[in-house]
C-alpha cells in the first residue's frame, strides 16, 4: 500500500537526492574519498554504536532485549511488551530512514526498490548470526565485500548468485552465522 501510495505521489521513475555533506574530496596519495562518503561511515559507526550502548547499558534496551527474548516473562516481570514492540519498529525504522538519508544520493531510488535492500540486510544478518550486533555489522561488511570483489571480477548477476550459495553454506556448516552463539548455549 505504501509502495503504491509512492508511486502515484512521486512516480515510478528512479530519482537521487542531493548529497548530506558538500564538499572537495579528500586526497590521500593515490586514493581519493568523497567527503560525502566519509559522512555516511562516520554517521553509520555513529548510530551502529549509539544502538549497542542503548541495547546494552540502558534499561529500556534491557526491557527491549526481554521483549524479544520471551513476551510473556517480559510482561510477567511488569514490561510493557506492546510498548516495547511499537519501540523497536520505530528505532528500525529510524534507523532506516537515516540509511536512505545518507545512501539515497548514491543509487538511484524508486519505490519499489527497497526489498532487494531487505534481502541483502536478512542476508548480512544470517552470515553475522541473529542475536549479535556486532556479527550483523560484520555481516553486513562480508556482504558487501564479497559482492563488491566477485562483481569487480566477474560481473554482478554472478556475486549475487555465489552470495546466495555461500549464505547456503554457512546455514549448512554453522546455522548460528559466523559470530552468532549457538542455540543450545543460551539457555
Amino acid at each position: 500500500m505504501l509502495q503504491s501510495a509512492a508511486v502515484n505521489l512521486f512516480g515510478p521513475e528512479a530519482r537521487t537526492a542531493p548529497p548530506v555533506w558538500n564538499s572537495e574530496p579528500i586526497r590521500w596519495g593515490s586514493l581519493t574519498l568523497s567527503s560525502q562518503a566519509l559522512a555516511v561511515i562516520a554517521i553509520a559507526v555513529v548510530l551502529v554504536l549509539g544502538q549497542g550502548w542503548l541495547l546494552a547499558r540502558t534499561r529500556l534496551g534491557r526491557n527491549l532485549r526481554a521483549t524479544a527474548q520471551d513476551r510473556e516473562m517480559a510482561a510477567a516481570l511488569g514490561i510493557r511488551v506492546n510498548v516495547m514492540i511499537a519501540l523497536s519498529f520505530a528505532l528500525a525504522a529510524g534507523l532506516a530512514g537515516a540509511a536512505g538519508a545518507l545512501l539515497a544520493n548514491q543509487f538511484f531510488v524508486t519505490p519499489t526498490a527497497g526489498s532487494a535492500l531487505i534481502l541483502k540486510a536478512y542476508i548480512a544478518v544470517v552470515i553475522g548470526g541473529w542475536g549479535s550486533l556486532a556479527g550483523a555489522v560484520m555481516g553486513a561488511l562480508l556482504v558487501g565485500l564479497f559482492e563488491t570483489v566477485v562483481a569487480a571480477e566477474v560481473s554482478y548477476t554472478a556475486a549475487s548468485g555465489l552470495l546466495y550459495a555461500a549464505l547456503l553454506l554457512i546455514l549448512l556448516v554453522r546455522p548460528q552465522g559466523l559470530f552468532g552463539e549457538a542455540a543450545g548455549r543460551r539457555a
